[in-house]
């Protein structure tokens, strides 16, 4: 039987069909919960990915953003780099560097962990950014 917050995830990200997999972390990175593509992120990369997100964080997003360069790695030895192309008061949106099945990951901050979401480059962002953002939005109230 599934839990409340595997019920929440399912009904609110992963039935609209946009999203490939999400990953929910603490700050500091460890793993809470992860579903789909991402589940199979190795909690290393996602230590490594936390701290670069928690240093991008703490640029104002007023100033000049460096193109900052983040990397997840998964249990099947394969490397995803994923370059930031534009960043919110919350959120940052990352796009896979690789032509090859390019993917999109947008990383939420939240007040105590991170959630990463992943959609293919097929899907239209502006369909799946508002679902991403409202997910996260109900999460910080």
């Amino acid at each position: 039987m599934a839990s409340n917050w595997d019920k929440f995830v399912h009904d609110n990200l992963l039935s609209t069909g946009l999203i490939d997999g999400c990953v929910l972390t603490n700050k500091s990175g460890s793993i809470i919960s992860a579903y789909g593509t991402l589940a199979t992120a190795t909690q290393d990369s996602l230590t490594k990915f936390a701290m670069s997100f928690r240093r991008i964080c703490s640029i104002d997003v007023e100033e000049e953003q460096p193109c900052d360069s983040l990397e997840l790695k998964f249990t099947n030895g394969r490397i995803i780099k994923y370059v930031t192309f534009n960043r919110t008061n919350w959120s940052i949106y990352l796009t896979s560097s690789t032509s090859h099945r390019r993917s999109h990951l947008i990383t939420c901050n939240l007040p105590y962990g991170i959630f990463l979401c992943s959609y293919s480059d097929n899907k239209i962002s502006s369909q799946v950014v508002p679902i991403i953002e409202q997910f996260c939005e109900v999460l910080r109230s």
